[in-house]
């Protein structure tokens, strides 16, 4: 039974190193998954990180290596040897290898690229030729491929010869003699065959293939719609070189989720945990953003100043400043969040923006009859007005519906046609609308006031 890495304590952990309790570590070891020494490894210092990671037996210390983060990877390879660091970095899978090679200094990459065999040297020299957000960047080259005419036999050996060193069993990949992909065999379709049966006649021949170069998000698409454990990528001549299997998209897809929360919240995106990034680094990542905002938010003083003979004339204008910015803001948010999720999620399209338009120019109708109620109900519990009421209230409501409408158009609108142009839809969101409707909302407040209350 698996003790769980929730029962050992960090800092007892680092003891038991102090005190050389090899034999209890061992033992700790053994009760515990390849993840599980992977943690500890990733929360004790880094001097008893490299000590434990002399005791982890070697069938288990690429797994637990594999698991660690690019820094604690480069912290256990400063203290290994060069044939322990040849070893670990041999036997890699690609996908892993890249992201080290990719967090390393260029230094170090050199030294680690001279300690890699040429069959590997090459394949890591190809792999990273990709565009870096490309699939090609995540393939992992262990697989097995067989020819068309091998029997179900021959390829049940071969898996058991192979498989302990395969990303995955699960789908044999079916070539023809010039090495170009014909088919996929999953591994129950092959069991169950009769033994004599060649892969041609299992594989299945209607492949769902990708190349090297395209997106990860697209592939990600591709993942969920199919309900795939991986995927074959070819190039140009359909010869397979490599794999994408769904869990190394998992990673994928929580870096893409890291990226579009700090996008989303007006933050330049980065690898760069919190508590690992240097208060300069934090300051870089938030203040761009923060002076666009303000230079937006300057127009807005810009526009309150130009209409100052109103707010004097008619100070009760100013109290419900507040509450429809927030109204439209909140309202703009609330849509860019439903629909940039309905964008990643494949199920927004170009296409659809004038059906997008119709329903949020409906909601913001129906919101805002439901708001003005709220308005009309202030206005007469505090009698504020006087004789200019039903005038205050006319200019309030009809407010609340333009602020509210423009406010879903931006934010619905804006992230679609952001998509359409190869840009990240998230940019489009939160802050940046909430600031833009800002702006927007009081050039339509004291538009509509002025018309209404006769000032010129």
């Amino acid at each position: 039974m698996d003790m769980g890495v929730d029962n050992v304590a960090y800092s007892d952990f680092e003891i038991l190193i102090d005190e050389k309790k090899f034999k209890t570590i061992h033992e700790l070891f053994s009760s515990l998954q390849d993840e599980d020494i992977a943690e500890i490894l990733e929360n004790i210092s880094e001097s008893h990180a490299a000590v434990t990671f002399r005791l982890i037996p070697k069938d288990r210390a690429i797994v637990v290596f594999e698991n660690l983060g690019p820094d604690r990877q480069l912290d256990i390879l400063n203290e290994l040897s060069d044939v322990h660091i040849s070893e670990l970095i041999e036997d890699m899978d690609s996908d892993e290898r890249i992201e080290l090679f990719e967090e390393a200094p260029a230094g170090i990459v050199n030294k680690l690229f001279s300690m890699l065999s040429a069959e590997e040297r090459k394949i890591t020299y190809k792999i990273l030729g990709y565009p870096e957000d490309s699939v090609g960047r995540s393939i992992n080259t262990k697989f097995l491929a067989l020819e068309m005419n091998t029997s179900a036999k021959e390829a049940i050996d071969l898996i058991r010869e192979k498989g302990k060193d395969l990303e995955t069993v699960f789908y044999i990949y079916v070539l023809d003699k010039e090495r170009k992909m014909v088919g996929v065999a999953s591994l129950k379709d092959i069991v169950i065959s009769d033994s004599s049966r060649t892969l041609h006649e299992i594989a299945d021949t209607n492949v769902i293939m990708v190349n090297p170069y395209m997106d990860q998000e697209e592939v990600i698409e591709i993942f969920e719609k199919y309900d795939l454990l991986a995927l074959p990528v070819v190039d140009r001549e359909n010869r397979i070189i490599g794999i994408i299997t769904f869990d190394d998209l998992t990673d994928i897809i929580e870096e893409e989720k890291e990226e579009d929360f700090e996008v989303m919240a007006a933050m330049a995106p980065s690898d760069e945990s919190y508590m690992d990034a240097s208060v300069w680094r934090l300051i870089k990542k938030r203040v761009v953003w923060l002076l666009i905002f303000l230079l937006i938010e300057t127009i807005s003083g810009l526009v309150m100043q130009h209409y100052d003979l109103l707010l004097r004339q008619f100070i009760i204008l100013s109290y419900f400043i507040p509450m429809l910015l927030n109204a439209g803001g909140t309202a703009g948010s609330q849509t860019s969040t439903l629909i940039i999720r309905g964008i990643a999620m494949g199920e927004i399209h170009f296409s659809d923006t004038w059906k997008i338009i119709v329903k949020e120019t409906l909601s913001a109708l129906i919101i805002s009859l439901i708001l003005s109620s709220v308005v009309v109900l202030r206005f007469l519990l505090l009698n504020t007005g006087g004789p200019y009421l039903f005038k205050f209230i006319l200019v309030v409501s009809l407010t609340l519906v333009f602020v509210i409408w423009l406010a879903g158009m931006i934010a619905a609108i804006f992230p679609i046609v952001w998509k359409k142009m190869g840009w990240d839809p998230a940019v489009i969101s939160g802050p940046l609308v909430t600031t833009s409707i800002d702006v927007l909302g009081l050039l339509v407040y004291f538009a509509i006031a002025t018309t209404i209350l006769g000032v010129k």
